[in-house]
């Protein structure tokens, strides 16, 4: 139950797509590269992690910490739980967490 890579339309108030930059499988450890639009014509770049990713990310480079500023942290990749953290970053301020892109327009 994969995702392949490309822009999925999301049925959402707020969202109008996402954009998978690889090809997600099934692997517990995978991290992926998205890229959100807002309806309002903002967008935002994430890296997508599973804690078994981050986990094996730090120990194979030795780092005993990550601070990135655009973290997401999601129990499984796929669009429920992107959805559901994109809901709350919405909530407390997208620009907080996401990298901000500059439109095609700009």
């Amino acid at each position: 139950m994969g995702i392949p890579q490309g822009t999925i339309e999301i049925d959402h108030p707020k969202i109008a797509s996402i954009t998978f930059a690889t090809e997600v499988g099934d692997r517990a450890d995978q991290m992926v590269e998205i890229f959100v639009e807002l309806r309002d014509g903002r967008h935002f770049s994430f890296t997508v992690y599973t804690p078994r990713a981050l986990e094996h990310l730090m120990r194979e480079n030795g780092w005993p910490s990550l601070v990135d500023l655009d973290v997401m942290i999601v129990r499984e990749i796929g669009l429920g739980p992107i959805l559901h953290a994109l809901d709350q970053m919405l909530a407390l301020g997208i620009e907080r967490f996401g990298l901000e892109m500059a439109s095609e327009e700009g």
